[in-house]
């Protein structure tokens, strides 16, 4: 047993390997607070976030839906109560003012990467917005600037920089009911570890426009979420072949995140979205996954095959499930209750949701898996008759 227990371990840190995360941004959907919002300009409350770390950058806001809604911090509500939008992607994004006129104003919010970027590595650049309600204007060229962190800008001035990917020039980003998509390719000149979002130009060289004259506010706010750094040379991935039983499901391609955006498609017809997908097919198929980076398209293939002569139950994820865990989620201890006796003699596995094996042992009723990292796994209980399958949350 601990012969397999090294080699499992050895096998879970190449996965997890397999598994890291592809876009360079730390925290892209702003889901990640240490606390919930009750006041404005706090923007550093979301995980690697923050105003410009060298000065200046004015006060941006995170949003969240555990903020009190009349503090005009929650969503899908806030911003003194005229602003409503539905996150892109979870419950959180944040607001940063591009622009004020007559008066001089801007905000910035920055980030450093999970990695630098390699010097001559192309990437794949991006990040959504929707105007405010309660904005007057709309700008275009709506920038992402990448440096080594030594951006100023003096008390809510504008950072007078050049940024290497931007919204097209007499474009304005007027929306304020869908999320508005700003993109771009970008080689990088040097071995960059910090990226910023916001409006680059002066006051004098910034273009507006009056989008909704019956607004009385002198701003153009822009909500910001899913925001991405991402390799354009990432191979497209469909995962590995794979050998099933009749009513046996598996995971195909790579675990979702925000940036990796593909399509699924069986028999030339598209039947999903996203970096990864479950499948349960009834015989053998071939899934094709096609990949978009910033326009860079590129395709993968996986076949995945029927054995007629192995046949696992349907009762393996409905309800007649003859064992149940607690508590669920947990971030240590799974507890394990059956009622039947057979299955007191089993064995165990867990899968992550690729389905690649991270636990194997005879049967326990309690079983450490703190050592985890966070998601959904599920737990199998086999034994000579039978094998039942249920989803738990590692928190």
């Amino acid at each position: 047993m601990k012969r397999f227990v090294f080699i499992l371990l050895i096998l879970f840190c190449f996965a997890s390997n397999q598994q890291a995360q592809i876009n360079l941004v730390k925290n892209p959907s702003f889901e990640t607070i240490t606390a919930c919002p009750n006041v404005g300009n706090q923007i550093k409350l979301a995980t690697g976030w923050d105003t410009l770390k060298s000065g200046g950058g004015g006060g941006p806001e995170v949003f969240n839906n555990c903020a009190n809604p009349n503090n005009n911090l929650g969503v899908p509500l806030n911003v003194y109560g005229v602003s409503f939008q539905i996150p892109k992607t979870g419950v959180s994004y944040s607001l940063m003012s591009w622009f004020i006129t007559p008066l001089i104003q801007r905000e910035y919010i920055q980030t450093q990467l999970l990695q630098p970027l390699v010097t001559g590595r192309t990437y794949c650049v991006k990040f959504y917005v929707s105007l405010s309600n309660r904005s007057r204007y709309a700008i275009d060229e709506l920038g992402a600037y990448f440096d080594d962190g030594s951006i100023y800008a003096p008390y809510y001035a504008p950072a007078i920089v050049n940024p290497q990917v931007k919204s097209p020039t007499g474009v304005f980003y007027s929306d304020t009911l869908n999320w508005m998509k700003v993109e771009g390719l970008y080689t990088a000149t040097a071995n960059h570890s910090y990226l910023t979002l916001g409006n680059f130009k002066s006051q004098a060289a910034t273009n507006y426009t009056v989008a909704y004259p019956s607004s009385t506010s002198i701003v153009a706010d822009y909500y910001t979420d899913d925001v991405s750094v991402i390799d354009a040379a990432t191979p497209a991935y469909a995962g590995r072949d794979t050998l099933l039983c009749t009513n046996d499901s598996v995971f195909l391609g790579r675990t979702p995140e925000i940036g990796l955006d593909c399509q699924w498609f069986n028999n030339n017809i598209q039947i999903a979205e996203g970096a990864g997908i479950w499948v349960k097919p009834s015989n053998t198929q071939t899934y094709i996954v096609k990949q978009d980076l910033c326009g860079i398209i590129d395709y993968d293939t996986v076949t995945v095959a029927i054995n007629p002569t192995c046949f696992v139950g349907i009762n393996e994820l409905n309800k007649q499930t003859t064992f149940e865990v607690y508590p669920n989620p947990t971030n240590s201890i799974l507890n394990i209750k059956s009622n039947n006796q057979q299955l007191q003699n089993a064995t165990i596995e867990i899968k992550n949701t690729l389905g690649q094996l991270v636990y194997f042992d005879i049967y326990a009723p309690q079983i450490n898996i703190s050592y985890l990292p966070s998601g959904i796994y599920f737990i199998t209980l086999i034994n000579k008759e039978s094998r039942r399958t249920i989803k738990f949350v590692k928190d």
